[in-house]
Formats: structure tokens, C-alpha cells, sequence
């Protein structure tokens, strides 16, 4: 019996959603008390640009195949700027400036692209 694309997809829905269900009743049994919530809240924001950086530089300059490494290659960015960056601006500073300037830079690479087909398209 050979399935389609969608209903592998739905499959796999499926599965994620068992999985979910399984592993839901000990979460609910381990009860928190609202300060100690309060407390482990306080705690992951204060972590929060040293979890930002951890998981930038794993997933973005430790992996050659990340788009953004590229990206930020280009712009000149390497994990010290980024490092630097997230540390002045705090995150949401960081993830703004970077927007700002991965856009200009796909922008850029777009038109370049175009102009070389021009280019070539002429020939």
C-alpha cells in the first residue's frame, strides 16, 4: 500500500499529537507553586542573552549549512560582532539590526541577480 505525501503528513500529525498526550499527565502531576515559578521566570530572563547567544552560535556559526551564516558572512558579521551586538543592544536591539540589515542584504543579492541575467540574457 503506497501513500501520498498528504497522508504521510497527516501520519505524522497523528504521531506528534499520541506523543503529546503520553507525555502530558506527568506534567500536569509535577505542580509548581507560583513563586517558585515566579523565580524560574526570573531566572531564564536574566539567562536570556546568554541562551540567545549559546543557541546563535550553535545553530548559525557552528553550522555550514545555515543560511543566516552566510548571510552574516557577508555582511561581515562574525560571532564577535554578533556577540558585541547582542550585548549592547540587549536582544530584541540585536534581532532588529539584523533584520534590518539581512534585508538590505537579500535586497542587494536580488538585484545583483538580476543584473547578471540582464547580463547574460543580452548575449
Amino acid at each position: 500500500m503506497r501513500f501520498s505525501n498528504m497522508d504521510l503528513t497527516v501520519l505524522n500529525d497523528v504521531a506528534a499529537g499520541t506523543k503529546f498526550c503520553l507525555r502530558l499527565p506527568p506534567l500536569l502531576r509535577n505542580k509548581i507553586k507560583s513563586g517558585e515559578a515566579h523565580a524560574i521566570h526570573q531566572e531564564r530572563l536574566d539567562q536570556r542573552e546568554t541562551n540567545f547567544l549559546a543557541v546563535a552560535r550553535h545553530r548559525i556559526y557552528n553550522n555550514p549549512e545555515s543560511p543566516y551564516r552566510m548571510l552574516l558572512a557577508l555582511a561581515g558579521c562574525e560571532y564577535g560582532d554578533f556577540e558585541a551586538l547582542v550585548t549592547k543592544e540587549g536582544v530584541e536591539g540585536a534581532l532588529h539590526r539584523l533584520y534590518l540589515l539581512l534585508n538590505l542584504i537579500s535586497v542587494l543579492i536580488m538585484y545583483v541577480l538580476k543584473i547578471v541575467y540582464v547580463i547574460i540574457d543580452k548575449r
